[in-house]
């Protein structure tokens, strides 16, 4: 599931506002652009990471700040290589003044590379799991019912006054964002919590073969249609679920779980092929399917040589 994660968070970074992409057209919209209104990557990544972290919480694992540790060392890498890169460029904004650099470094304010904003908030919302573990075990449903419309709550407030008041201040939105994510992660957690029912839906549902696929297709449009984040949550569990139920062949699994060993990387990566250090190059492609073929090998093969950058230092900790 990380490797559909990875690969619809390709998908809607190129294709969620208009450019100069030859495309099909549902009315003034681009065909893309209304397909990207189901990728949600962030809220499958969020929903996974619920999944491993009580996964690993219930083992009794508590080296939080290893995987964290870990998860730096990638992003700081791909920092370094990308803002020389910029500098070298002589692109505006590379690498900026002392505050700047070192809110990049933190994860803080991430004006680099804006598509990392969840960055911080998921480091938080890590170091706090084992507290929201403990409630979701102790009082299972009123932290269902407590966090759902929590997380629904932010979403306005967000969408209505993140430009006047939380955008601009990001020691007040950080901590708003930690809030606004966390339902996410902790509907993860229940799936795992009750991994039993779920594997016997999954169990249930596969008995339907291939016509899993009509569903999940149906889904996909209905999530185009309805864009509001309100359904967000919801849409990724049922998508998940349908997914592991459908049929798939066995090197396409490989191929996924292979991609998911990358796509923290390639999370990292991306958006600094198209849009902030070779947009024109990727988009010169014009076509959505080169486009999109032209990113993910770049960001692929970048993450093979960031993972070897990475190995030996990981392995002192």
């Amino acid at each position: 599931m990380k490797g559909v994660a990875i690969l619809f968070m390709l998908f809607l970074h190129l294709f969620n506002h208009p450019d100069n992409w030859i495309d099909i057209t549902i009315g003034n919209i681009p065909l893309m652009s209304f397909l990207a209104e189901a990728t949600n990557p962030v809220s499958f990544y969020l929903l996974l990471g619920g999944v491993g972290m009580y996964y690993l919480y219930k083992r009794g694992d508590n080296s939080q700040w290893k995987r964290i540790l870990k998860l730096y060392i990638h992003y700081w890498i791909v920092l370094i290589i990308f803002v020389s890169l910029g500098w070298l460029m002589n692109r505006n904004g590379y690498p900026g003044d002392f505050l700047k650099i070192i809110s990049n470094i933190t994860g803080f304010y991430t004006s680099y590379n804006a598509e990392c904003w969840f960055l911080l908030p998921y480091v938080i919302l890590t170091l706090i799991s084992p507290y929201l573990f403990y409630c979701l075990d102790r009082w299972p449903k009123a932290t269902i019912l407590v966090s759902f419309p929590i997380s629904i709550i932010t979403m306005f407030i967000i969408s209505r006054y993140g430009k006047q008041y939380l955008f601009d201040n990001m020691w007040l939105y950080n901590p708003f964002l930690v809030i606004h994510i966390s339902f996410d992660f902790i509907l993860g957690a229940t799936l795992y919590k009750y991994w039993h029912y779920t594997e016997r839906m999954i169990q249930a549902l596969s008995k339907y073969g291939y016509l899993i696929w009509l569903l999940l297709l149906v889904l996909v449009i209905i999530r185009c249609i309805i864009s509001s984040d309100s359904v967000t949550s919801i849409y990724v569990l049922l998508f998940t679920v349908l997914f592991l139920s459908a049929p798939r062949w066995d090197w396409v699994d490989r191929f996924l779980a292979h991609l998911g060993d990358h796509s923290m990387t390639m999370w990292f990566i991306h958006t600094w092929f198209c849009k902030y250090l070779f947009h024109d190059f990727i988009y010169s492609f014009a076509y959505p399917p080169f486009i999109y073929l032209a990113l993910f090998i770049l960001s692929y093969l970048t993450s093979h040589i960031i993972k070897v950058l990475a190995v030996p230092i990981i392995k002192r900790i």
